[in-house]
C-alpha cells in the first residue's frame, strides 16, 4: 500500500478521493479472528475505496504497486526470507 500514489491510506470519509486500507487494523480487527475469517477479512486484505479519479490513472497506480510488492517479494524469496518482511503494510 505505502506504493500507492493516488490512494490515500485511510479508511472511508465519505469523500470523492480514493482510499486503501487494510481492514485487519481497522475497527474490524476488534472482531474475534473466527468472526473475522467468517467475513473474509484476514491480514494481508486490502480495501479499496474508488473515487473521482480518472479510472486509468488507478489502474496505473494499482498496477505499479503491484509489480513494486512482486519485485520485493521475489527479492525475498530468492533470499530465502519471509515476503511480508518486504514493506509494512
Amino acid at each position: 500500500m505505502n506504493q500507492l500514489q493516488l490512494f490515500t491510506r485511510a479508511v472511508s470519509l465519505g469523500d470523492v478521493d480514493s482510499l486503501a486500507c487494510d481492514p485487519a487494523s481497522t475497527p474490524h480487527s476488534l472482531v474475534t479472528a473466527a468472526l473475522g475469517a467468517q467475513d473474509a477479512i484476514t491480514e494481508g486484505l486490502i480495501e479499496l475505496n474508488v473515487g473521482m479519479e480518472r479510472p486509468d490513472d488507478l489502474i496505473t497506480d494499482l498496477q505499479h504497486a503491484r509489480g513494486q510488492a512482486a519485485r520485493c517479494i521475489d527479492a525475498a524469496m530468492a533470499q530465502g526470507d519471509r515476503p511480508f518482511r518486504c514493506w509494512p503494510i
